[in-house]
């Protein structure tokens, strides 16, 4: 070729060239453009990011002021210098009640950590008022959590929440995907689940595999700690295990020990020696890259009360230097949520698991049970007090955000180590049960006030020697018997009185009676409340004349032969009403009583005797069961031979109650007029090393769905999974087929595969004896655990009457009326037809008008709006109350499915 036809090549392809230049460069990814703003090189073929924060339990072995005093106090005061003075450094702060404390405590820091906030240095990882256990709290409770969290983080910092931190809860619901997902959240980070050791375990036996049937198995085998998880309902996050290290990886990169102590370090330091880092850098990348299926791994940096490190960014940038062009391997100082958003690229990479990530503990669940009931009666004025407070307006709005400070406080109860009983014996006595009665107090105080202002608008009666309000505070109709006193004024010349309610009669019973100058100045009635509608109240007046007859629940004691008896001739007891029978019959001379029969409805609930109770000598703590650690043990006891004694402690017009006595337990069965279940109690202590538990056996056919509720919606159980046996926690209820066990408070739950449920009861398992968990505690108190047993053949039908017996309806004598009384005399707020219930109605928190919630089981349902909300304008929002959707009026009826709202549905009505 000659030189003029190589020059012409030579231009042509100069000018192809020029052209391929020319063209505009492809769009940055969201991936590539973060890459570039944490100054990743483009060809780093793997990034190791440190995400820089501490784990701070609300309270555990210390109270929460002496956390905050000890360490938390010079934790923030560290973390916002090394902002200050490092531009490249991050920080991320989970728990916002020790921020909001630490900004009322230093004021003056509020300023520089918002402007830390604004420009991405500051993040809020969690953002819950408490980093929460998922599996025991109520729905409700945890949503406002979670609400009140990310509210104070958002108005305070102008930072919201995406990525859940939950570093240190002992397993995880499987609901947890739709509670964070309704609550706004897109991913989510943790340490503890099934199949894992423990840090111990680990220490003893590194390296051993997970254990057999578990996520972690599972997470294994696919090779990868990222994965989607998906909730029954729905819901998605993008999940991330810590799958080396517990949460505390990154604490030994300047440290060289095992492991730390709260505010501390067992080892000598040796961040000065650069081949030190870079060695335990180089050991964090070998342990997590068999379980990456994407370019990045993620190593926490900050353990329980760890002050943040200074020198972190020197460490990564001498790595870089002296590593990275042998390796190609990137170490970067980002956020957790910024690794997800790394990770989120490659979703499609990723396992989907739509799993239970527990048992990973489970004597916890029914350790402290006294404390786990007090949390759900402290809660329950808040739902009944917020409910009516939207019949009263503008009125009842100031007086729900009057309310708030006490209920955020109350959320303290979720943390993973208050409900599931783990902290100390003396930080439960100091600080846990005085909160919770200052909470109820609080409660009972804006109750009080709001059903006495809704009482005082509703038009007197003529006529009417007195009158009572009725509120059901549950989003479910029902009926009940209730007890309310009465004052007279003048006093009433005999007790012959009769209730009326929209001129029909109400069955009422005088209980007992105060004599006064003339007669009687007041009495404690009971009442046989009948149809009272979801979220209601109705006025019931009092008026002289006969009360209304009604069919009057009975009590037979009967002896062998069937007659009448008493004392230890006693064999057989009946306690039945008009819809419920149930039977006892003695089992043996020393071994009590067993609930043998009981119908509901004309349907036998039961398939072998019940209602009797196994005592184990267990080897565990508070966190564990004895069969959870190897070489302990669970072990069945003889039961004791103990003489049961039965009386008929009280019988009138409309209830009825057995008691079962022996030297050391107390049971009793009660029964009220028109009672579509049989309530029950169990009354004593364990013994020291000992767990109770308590069993039923239901008439479920083989297959027979078992389930639990759980937060967000409910779960179907299998009988056993990782450990023999195993224990599910159950929120409300637990079910065999179309017959449950309703709660007083969370606990475990065991299944047979023939519909048989065993309770945990009562616990006084003080510290485990084949391992060491850091926390001893006792629980030598005496407690009265209480169930109801119901007919319920779908889940929705189940946490209905959970959320009813839960939510007991309130009572108010009514004052003076108002000047101008303008609301009827019963009126319901809202009601719910479909597979769902109606979880709360409220004043909102966050921006204006009235927040409706339902829970979808699994929907669809149609919601009718009362005519206090009827018309209002409809606008679909998360849980923590961003505006998502504008619906447009929404008359007198709302529609929810899943699909579009998620398992948790949540309305604005402006």
């Amino acid at each position: 070729m000659s030189r003029w036809a190589l020059a012409l090549l030579a231009l042509a392809l100069a000018a192809a060239v020029g052209c391929e230049e020319a063209k505009p460069a492809p769009p940055a990814t969201p991936e590539a453009a973060l890459r570039a703003r944490l100054g990743v090189p483009a060809g780093a073929r793997q990034v190791v990011v440190f995400g820089q924060t501490a784990h701070l339990d609300i309270d555990w072995q210390k109270t929460f002021d002496d956390y905050y005093r000890t360490w938390v106090e010079q934790i923030f005061l560290d973390a916002r210098r090394l902002l200050d003075e490092q531009p490249r450094a991050f920080y991320s702060v989970a728990e916002m009640a020790f921020l909001a404390h630490h900004l009322e405590v230093h004021p003056e820091e509020a300023a520089p950590l918002a402007a830390h906030a604004a420009r991405g240095a500051l993040r809020i990882v969690g953002g819950g008022v408490t980093s929460p256990d998922t599996m025991l709290p109520e729905t409700e409770l945890l949503v406002r959590d979670l609400l009140l969290g990310a509210r104070f983080a958002e108005e305070t910092l102008g930072v919201r929440p995406r990525a859940a931190w939950l570093p240190d809860s002992f397993g995880h619901s499987g609901t947890a995907p739709d509670v964070l997902a309704a609550a706004g959240y897109d991913s989510v980070a943790f340490a503890r689940i099934d199949g894992a050791q423990t840090f111990y375990e680990e220490l003893d036996h590194p390296g051993a595999p997970p254990k057999p049937g578990s996520t972690l198995e599972q997470l294994m085998a696919a090779g990868s700690a990222d994965f989607v998880w998906r909730g029954p309902g729905g819901g998605e996050v993008l999940a991330h295990y810590f799958a080396s290290g517990l949460y505390c990886t990154g604490d030994t990169i300047d440290y060289d020990e095992p492991m730390q102590y709260p505010g501390g370090h067992l080892g000598p330091f040796r961040g000065d020696d650069p081949a030190y880092t870079d060695g335990m850098i180089a050991g964090y990348v070998a342990a997590l890259r068999p379980t990456a299926r994407t370019p990045y791994l993620f190593v926490p940096v900050g353990c329980d009360f760890q002050s943040p490190k200074p020198r972190l960014i020197e460490y990564l940038d001498g790595h870089n230097r002296r590593q990275y062009p042998k390796t190609g391997v990137w170490a970067v100082a980002a956020p957790f949520e910024d690794y997800a958003a790394l990770v989120g690229a490659h979703r499609a990479e990723l396992p989907v698991i739509d799993a239970e990530l527990s048992p990973y503990f489970m004597g916890f669940y029914g350790s402290r049970p006294g404390l786990k009931r007090r949390i759900r009666e402290a809660a329950r004025p808040f739902w009944a007090a917020e409910t009516f407070a939207v019949a009263l307006g503008g009125d009842g709005a100031a007086r729900a955000a009057a309310l708030r400070p006490a209920l955020a406080r109350l959320a303290w109860s979720d943390h993973h180590d208050f409900i599931p009983g783990t902290s100390t014996d003396a930080v439960v006595a100091a600080e846990q049960l005085p909160l919770l009665d200052a909470a109820e107090a609080a409660g009972q105080a804006a109750l009080a006030e709001v059903a006495a202002a809704l009482a005082a608008r509703v038009p007197p009666a003529a006529g009417a020697v007195g009158r009572v309000v009725a509120l059901n505070p549950a989003g479910v109709a029902r009926s009940d018997v209730v007890e309310v006193v009465v004052a007279f004024a003048p006093p009433v010349a005999d007790l012959a009185l009769q209730a009326r309610a929209a001129g029909a009669p109400v069955p009422l019973e005088v209980v007992a009676a105060t004599p006064a100058a003339g007669g009687y100045g007041a009495a404690t009635l009971r009442l046989a409340v009948r149809d009272l509608g979801p979220w209601s109240w109705r006025a019931i007046d009092l008026v002289p004349g006969a009360a209304a007859p009604t069919a009057a629940p009975t009590v037979a004691l009967l002896d062998a032969a069937g007659q009448p008896a008493s004392g230890a001739a006693v064999v057989r007891v009946v306690l039945q009403n008009e819809r419920v029978r149930a039977q006892w019959d003695l089992a043996a001379a020393g071994a009590g009583f067993a609930l043998t029969s009981l119908s509901i409805d004309g349907a036998e609930a039961l398939a072998a005797d019940s209602f009797f109770t196994t005592d184990y000598a267990d080897d565990g703590g508070l966190w564990r069961l004895g069969q959870e650690m190897p070489g302990c043990a669970l072990t069945p006891l003889a039961p004791a031979a103990e003489t049961e004694t039965v009386t008929a402690d009280e019988s009138g017009a409309l209830t009825a109650r057995v008691v079962f006595a022996t030297p050391t337990t107390r049971r009793t069965a009660r029964l009220d007029a028109g009672d579509a279940g049989l309530t029950l109690t169990h009354a004593g202590r364990a013994a020291v090393g000992t767990t109770r538990t308590v069993w039923f056996a239901f008439a479920a056919d083989p297959g027979a769905p078992l389930r639990t509720s759980a937060p967000g919606g409910f779960l179907e159980r299998t009988p056993e999974r990782v450990y023999t046996p195993t224990y599910w926690p159950a929120v409300a209820w637990a079910a065999a087929g179309p017959f449950a066990v309703l709660l007083r408070q969370a606990t475990g739950v065991r299944f047979g595969a023939e519909g048989t449920l065993e309770l945990l009861a009562l616990r006084d398992a003080r510290q485990e004896r084949c391992d060491l968990l850091g926390g001893t505690g006792s629980d030598p108190e005496a407690h009265e655990v209480e169930w109801r047993l119901v007919r319920a053949e779908t889940a929705a039908l189940a946490e209905a009457a959970a959320q009813t017996w839960n939510r007991p309806v309130v009572v108010v004598a009514a004052p003076p009326p108002a000047a101008a009384p303008d609301l009827p005399a019963e009126q319901s707020l809202a009601a719910l037809e479909g597979d769902g219930v109606l979880t709360a109605l409220k004043p909102a928190d966050r921006g204006d008008g009235v927040i409706l919630r339902a829970l979808l089981l699994p929907g669809p349902a149609t919601v009718r709006l009362g005519p206090a909300l009827a018309g209002r304008h409809a606008v679909r929002v998360d849980a923590a109350e961003r505006d998502l959707e504008d619906l447009g009026p929404a008359g007198d009826t709302l529609t929810l499915d899943a699909a579009r709202y998620g398992a948790i549905a949540t309305v604005r009505l402006r």
